[in-house]
């Protein structure tokens, strides 16, 4: 009998969480229980992980927090990683074959827990030296070179790292002294079952919003920060208040900038065409999307957001909607002729083509290409090639990026 794959998985994140897509829970869901064993340290919500999967968990390590708007506190945030040094400490002497992390700040506690036979595994997703600065943590402008130094040694700790897009894998290669062969091209995907195509608008969710069938619709949905240029579209609703433009925008962010949008939409009179709320249920995204004749990721250009995947995009294309997003490589190189593109940025270049596409035409065959395109980042597809990658590197096997064709 082939002795099973020992795996650790661990982050100060909800690692096993069933309200929102994260990989690690659905790394363990598709995983074969005759072939891996796995353990899990992470922060969890009562309601999830633990016993619906028990029967293929080695053990299970649960950590309490009180505080889970923890992102944008820096004494929340350390007091999470310490809390999961302690729980690792606890589990030093096990024998682990793939050690995988989901932070290159954790990737000293990955060291300090392998063994001869160990291979470290890091899902790299964001720099913390970038988003130190962006989420306007203590002392962010002077702290970035130490902290972007550090980063640069922690990775040398990995054995293989795994990145969203072929333009990650450049950079940390040409800049990072990353050798190629251990970087491993795997977008994170998503669950594609929940977004059904819906070939007309949902009329129950325009009706909640007071809006019409003949109105164009303006989406955006994801993160909200002043990375994400809000403010530009907030202009745009302002200048052309007087036409049929509606603008919904859901999602989350730092409270005191959500304010500042809400503040300007009181100023400038635009309740009646712009509507900002939190996320909605992962399972009828689709139905918001629907109602958008444009989807918009308008991002500020930053080291971390030129490189890494856009997942609200793939929302977008799953819809088969006309989508408007920055030229960013990471962005460009996963969805490249199935967007349209901001190579300025700046807020004319956002008119001038939000009004081209407003106006744009789109047949259904073309909307079919579209979404086609949004089907090849199905998470099953990409769980069983990390699955495959995971039991490549215990054998020692060659390694492939994820297959993409644009």
């Amino acid at each position: 009998m082939q002795k099973k794959i020992n795996c650790l998985l661990f982050s100060d994140f909800e690692i096993p969480s069933y309200k929102r897509i994260y990989r690690g829970v659905l790394l363990i869901d598709s995983a074969n229980v005759e072939k891996y064993n796995f353990t899990t340290v992470s922060p969890y919500t009562k309601d999830t992980f633990i016993n619906k999967k028990a029967n293929i968990q080695k053990k299970y390590f649960k950590l309490f927090f009180k505080n889970h708007n923890f992102q944008y506190s820096f004494i929340s945030r350390t007091e999470r990683i310490i809390k999961l040094f302690f729980t690792l400490f606890k589990i030093r002497h096990l024998d682990f074959d793939i050690i995988y992390v989901g932070g290159s700040y954790l990737l000293p506690f990955a060291k300090f827990l392998k063994k001869t036979n160990s291979k470290i595994i890091i899902n790299l997703c964001d720099f913390y030296s970038d988003l130190y600065v962006e989420y306007q943590m203590p002392f962010g402008k002077y702290l970035k070179n130490i902290i972007r130094c550090l980063e640069k040694k922690f990775l040398s700790y990995a054995d293989f790292i795994t990145v969203d897009t072929y333009a990650y894998k450049d950079l940390l290669v040409k800049n990072y002294n990353i050798k190629e062969e251990k970087c491993i091209v795997l977008p994170n995907g998503i669950d594609v079952k929940k977004f059904p195509y819906l070939k007309n608008k949902d009329k129950k969710i325009l009706e909640s919003y007071g809006f019409k069938e003949e109105d164009k619709v303006i989406f955006y949905g994801g993160d909200i920060s002043h990375v994400d240029n809000i403010e530009m579209i907030l202009e745009f609703a302002n200048e052309y208040k007087t036409k049929n433009f509606k603008f919904l925008i859901i999602g989350k962010g730092n409270n005191k900038y959500l304010e500042k949008l809400k503040d300007y939409i009181s100023k400038n009179n635009l309740k009646n065409n712009v509507v900002i709320e939190g996320f909605k249920p992962y399972d009828d995204l689709y139905k918001y999307i629907s109602i958008a004749d444009v989807c918009l990721a308008p991002f500020k250009i930053t080291e971390t957001t030129n490189v890494t995947e856009s997942s609200k995009i793939i929302t977008y294309l799953l819809s088969g909607k006309k989508i408007l997003a920055t030229r960013a490589k990471g962005v460009e190189s996963l969805y490249g002729k199935y967007i349209y593109y901001l190579d300025k940025g700046d807020y004319t270049e956002f008119k001038d083509k939000l009004l081209k596409l407003l106006k744009k035409k789109i047949t259904e065959n073309e909307k079919e290409v579209i979404r086609n395109h949004g089907l090849k980042f199905d998470f099953n597809l990409i769980i069983k090639q990390e699955l495959k990658l995971i039991e490549d590197i215990t054998l020692g096997s060659k390694i492939k990026d994820y297959n993409l064709k644009i």
